[in-house]
Protein backbone atom coordinates (compact mmCIF):
# COMPACT_ATOMS: atom_id res chain seq x y z
CA UNK A 1 0.00 0.00 0.00
CA UNK A 2 1.31 3.55 -0.64
CA UNK A 3 2.09 5.89 2.17
CA UNK A 4 -0.65 8.27 1.14
CA UNK A 5 -3.00 5.63 1.31
CA UNK A 6 -1.92 4.50 4.70
CA UNK A 7 -2.01 7.77 6.01
CA UNK A 8 -5.61 8.23 4.63
CA UNK A 9 -6.81 5.48 6.08
CA UNK A 10 -4.65 5.89 9.56
CA UNK A 11 -6.69 9.30 9.60
CA UNK A 12 -10.10 8.19 8.11
CA UNK A 13 -10.21 5.05 11.48
CA UNK A 14 -9.05 8.11 13.85
CA UNK A 15 -11.74 10.41 12.54
CA UNK A 16 -14.70 7.59 13.13
CA UNK A 17 -13.48 6.91 16.67
CA UNK A 18 -13.54 10.38 17.74
CA UNK A 19 -16.73 11.05 16.61
CA UNK A 20 -17.65 7.54 18.09
CA UNK A 21 -15.80 8.73 21.45
CA UNK A 22 -17.77 12.47 21.17
CA UNK A 23 -21.75 10.59 20.58
CA UNK A 24 -20.88 8.45 23.45
CA UNK A 25 -19.65 11.15 25.60
CA UNK A 26 -22.69 12.87 25.08
CA UNK A 27 -25.09 9.89 25.83
CA UNK A 28 -23.13 9.09 28.92
CA UNK A 29 -23.42 12.82 30.25
CA UNK A 30 -26.50 14.07 29.42
CA UNK A 31 -28.89 11.25 27.89
CA UNK A 32 -27.87 8.72 31.02
CA UNK A 33 -26.55 10.98 33.41
CA UNK A 34 -25.42 10.04 36.89
CA UNK A 35 -27.46 8.57 38.63
CA UNK A 36 -29.45 6.49 36.13
CA UNK A 37 -27.54 3.50 36.68
CA UNK A 38 -29.41 0.45 35.40
CA UNK A 39 -33.14 2.06 35.53
CA UNK A 40 -32.78 3.83 32.08
CA UNK A 41 -31.80 1.88 29.19
CA UNK A 42 -30.56 3.62 25.36
CA UNK A 43 -31.09 0.97 22.21
CA UNK A 44 -30.71 -2.17 25.01
CA UNK A 45 -27.18 -0.15 26.63
CA UNK A 46 -27.73 0.93 30.18
CA UNK A 47 -25.05 3.59 31.08
CA UNK A 48 -22.33 1.28 32.00
CA UNK A 49 -22.61 0.05 28.81
CA UNK A 50 -22.24 3.05 27.02
CA UNK A 51 -19.35 3.91 29.66
CA UNK A 52 -17.37 0.20 28.00
CA UNK A 53 -18.08 1.78 24.59
CA UNK A 54 -16.40 4.80 25.50
CA UNK A 55 -13.41 3.18 27.12
CA UNK A 56 -12.87 1.15 24.41
CA UNK A 57 -13.28 3.77 21.83
CA UNK A 58 -10.59 5.94 23.62
CA UNK A 59 -8.11 2.50 23.45
CA UNK A 60 -8.78 2.24 20.13
CA UNK A 61 -8.30 6.23 19.31
CA UNK A 62 -4.38 6.43 21.69
CA UNK A 63 -3.48 3.06 18.91
CA UNK A 64 -4.17 4.46 15.84
CA UNK A 65 -2.92 8.19 17.26
CA UNK A 66 0.41 6.07 17.75
CA UNK A 67 0.74 4.49 14.44
CA UNK A 68 -0.13 7.62 13.25
CA UNK A 69 2.73 8.98 15.00
CA UNK A 70 5.05 6.21 14.02
CA UNK A 71 4.22 7.07 10.38
CA UNK A 72 5.55 10.32 10.65
CA UNK A 73 8.37 9.70 13.42
CA UNK A 74 11.20 10.57 11.26
CA UNK A 75 9.91 13.98 10.65
CA UNK A 76 8.58 14.69 14.23
CA UNK A 77 12.08 13.58 15.52
CA UNK A 78 14.10 15.72 13.16
CA UNK A 79 11.39 19.15 13.54
CA UNK A 80 11.66 18.59 17.41
CA UNK A 81 15.80 18.21 17.97
CA UNK A 82 16.06 21.23 15.83
CA UNK A 83 13.31 22.80 17.64
CA UNK A 84 14.72 21.90 21.52
CA UNK A 85 18.30 23.46 19.87
CA UNK A 86 16.69 26.50 18.46
CA UNK A 87 17.17 26.04 15.22
CA UNK A 88 15.19 26.35 11.74
CA UNK A 89 13.28 23.73 10.63
CA UNK A 90 14.73 21.68 7.73
CA UNK A 91 18.24 20.53 6.41
CA UNK A 92 19.05 17.06 6.39
CA UNK A 93 17.23 14.10 7.34
CA UNK A 94 17.51 12.24 11.18
CA UNK A 95 19.49 9.50 11.33
CA UNK A 96 16.71 6.24 11.04
CA UNK A 97 17.75 4.75 13.28
CA UNK A 98 18.72 7.14 16.21
CA UNK A 99 15.13 8.60 15.35
CA UNK A 100 13.57 4.57 15.81
CA UNK A 101 15.63 3.93 19.08
CA UNK A 102 14.70 7.26 20.77
CA UNK A 103 10.76 6.14 19.78
CA UNK A 104 10.87 3.02 21.19
CA UNK A 105 12.24 4.52 24.14
CA UNK A 106 9.46 7.13 24.67
CA UNK A 107 6.76 4.33 24.08
CA UNK A 108 8.04 2.30 26.93
CA UNK A 109 8.30 5.51 29.57
CA UNK A 110 5.06 6.33 28.82
CA UNK A 111 3.77 2.89 28.90
CA UNK A 112 5.48 2.56 32.42
CA UNK A 113 4.04 6.20 33.48
CA UNK A 114 0.78 4.83 32.43
CA UNK A 115 1.20 1.71 34.04
CA UNK A 116 3.09 3.23 37.23
CA UNK A 117 -0.19 5.72 37.53
CA UNK A 118 -3.31 2.55 37.23
CA UNK A 119 -0.93 0.56 40.02
CA UNK A 120 -0.69 4.13 42.13
CA UNK A 121 -4.74 5.18 41.82
CA UNK A 122 -5.07 0.95 42.65
CA UNK A 123 -3.11 1.13 46.06
CA UNK A 124 -4.80 4.09 47.06
CA UNK A 125 -8.27 3.02 46.24
CA UNK A 126 -6.96 -0.10 48.73
CA UNK A 127 -5.89 1.98 51.13
CA UNK A 128 -9.13 4.13 51.17
CA UNK A 129 -11.13 1.15 51.45
CA UNK A 130 -9.44 -0.45 54.71
CA UNK A 131 -9.13 3.14 56.33
CA UNK A 132 -13.06 3.98 56.21
CA UNK A 133 -15.19 4.01 58.97
CA UNK A 134 -11.95 5.17 61.17
CA UNK A 135 -9.34 3.15 59.27
CA UNK A 136 -8.46 -0.02 61.51
CA UNK A 137 -9.37 1.28 64.79
CA UNK A 138 -11.64 -1.49 66.21
CA UNK A 139 -11.53 -3.29 62.77
CA UNK A 140 -9.40 -6.25 62.02
CA UNK A 141 -10.01 -8.63 58.43
CA UNK A 142 -10.97 -12.40 57.88
CA UNK A 143 -10.86 -13.83 54.59
CA UNK A 144 -10.64 -10.56 53.32
CA UNK A 145 -13.67 -9.20 55.08
CA UNK A 146 -13.76 -6.15 57.18
CA UNK A 147 -15.06 -7.71 60.52
CA UNK A 148 -15.61 -5.99 64.07
CA UNK A 149 -12.63 -6.69 66.47
CA UNK A 150 -14.72 -6.13 69.71
CA UNK A 151 -18.15 -8.48 68.72
CA UNK A 152 -16.81 -9.85 65.25
CA UNK A 153 -19.96 -9.42 63.08
CA UNK A 154 -18.97 -8.39 59.84
CA UNK A 155 -19.44 -4.66 58.77
CA UNK A 156 -21.73 -3.54 55.75
CA UNK A 157 -20.22 -4.96 52.56
CA UNK A 158 -20.72 -4.43 49.02
CA UNK A 159 -21.92 -7.77 48.20
CA UNK A 160 -24.83 -7.26 50.47
CA UNK A 161 -28.36 -6.55 48.87
CA UNK A 162 -30.04 -3.57 50.43
CA UNK A 163 -32.72 -5.90 52.65
CA UNK A 164 -29.47 -7.67 53.95
CA UNK A 165 -27.93 -4.04 55.02
CA UNK A 166 -31.09 -3.25 56.50
CA UNK A 167 -31.44 -6.45 58.37
CA UNK A 168 -27.64 -5.90 59.76
CA UNK A 169 -28.01 -2.40 60.54
CA UNK A 170 -31.34 -3.00 62.09
CA UNK A 171 -33.34 -0.25 60.21
CA UNK A 172 -36.65 -0.61 57.80
CA UNK A 173 -35.89 -0.89 54.01
CA UNK A 174 -37.49 2.64 54.09
CA UNK A 175 -34.78 4.10 56.35
CA UNK A 176 -32.08 2.71 54.28
CA UNK A 177 -33.50 4.37 51.46
CA UNK A 178 -34.07 7.16 52.86
CA UNK A 179 -30.29 7.56 54.47
CA UNK A 180 -28.80 6.76 51.30
CA UNK A 181 -31.30 9.09 49.14
CA UNK A 182 -32.20 6.39 46.93
CA UNK A 183 -34.56 6.89 43.99
CA UNK A 184 -38.00 4.33 44.05
CA UNK A 185 -37.24 2.44 42.03
CA UNK A 186 -33.93 0.40 43.43
CA UNK A 187 -35.39 -2.65 44.45
CA UNK A 188 -34.45 -4.45 47.55
CA UNK A 189 -32.42 -7.35 46.30
CA UNK A 190 -30.04 -5.14 44.43
CA UNK A 191 -26.35 -5.10 45.78
CA UNK A 192 -25.30 -2.08 47.81
CA UNK A 193 -21.94 -1.93 46.16
CA UNK A 194 -23.28 -1.67 42.86
CA UNK A 195 -26.60 1.22 43.98
CA UNK A 196 -23.61 2.91 45.50
CA UNK A 197 -21.07 3.18 42.38
CA UNK A 198 -25.01 3.85 40.32
CA UNK A 199 -25.41 6.83 42.45
CA UNK A 200 -21.72 7.86 42.65
CA UNK A 201 -21.35 7.15 46.49
CA UNK A 202 -18.38 5.81 47.78
CA UNK A 203 -18.92 2.51 49.81
CA UNK A 204 -17.13 4.86 53.09
CA UNK A 205 -19.91 7.48 52.33
CA UNK A 206 -22.60 4.88 52.33
CA UNK A 207 -21.51 2.74 55.35
CA UNK A 208 -21.23 6.47 57.21
CA UNK A 209 -24.83 7.27 56.82
CA UNK A 210 -26.01 3.62 57.65
CA UNK A 211 -24.15 3.32 60.70
CA UNK A 212 -25.36 7.09 62.06
CA UNK A 213 -27.14 6.39 65.20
Amino acid sequence: MKRSSLNFWVDGVAAVLMVGMIATGLVIRFVLPAGSGSRLELWGLNRHGWGDWHFWLAVGLGGVVLVHVALHWAWVWAVGGRLARGGEVGGAAARPHRAATWGVALGLMLALVLWGGMELGRRQVREAAGSSEGGDHGMQRRGGVPVEAEDGEEVLRGSMTLAEAAVARGIPIEALRRRLNLPEGVQEGERLGRVCREQGMSMAEARRRLMAP
